[in-house]
């Protein structure tokens, strides 16, 4: 794969987050929490190197088709 262990969990744990701020509305904590952060202090620097956006900016990009 090219990467460890750790990068690997931090990728799966990114990938979900991106598909909850994408498909919910719950709040950017719950949604730490959900992808397996603390809290939104341990979750948002990451997102944002691994992103290039915060996750309030990420939620706010996507585009919602109804």
């Amino acid at each position: 794969m090219g990467r460890s262990i750790g990068q690997e969990i931090e990728r799966v744990r990114l990938t979900n987050a991106q598909s909850l701020l994408e498909t919910t509305e719950y709040k950017i904590d719950v949604i730490a929490r959900m992808s397996g952060y603390m809290n939104s202090s341990a979750f948002c620097p990451g997102f944002k190197e691994s992103i290039g956006q915060t996750p309030t900016e990420y939620k706010e990009s996507v585009v919602h088709c109804d």
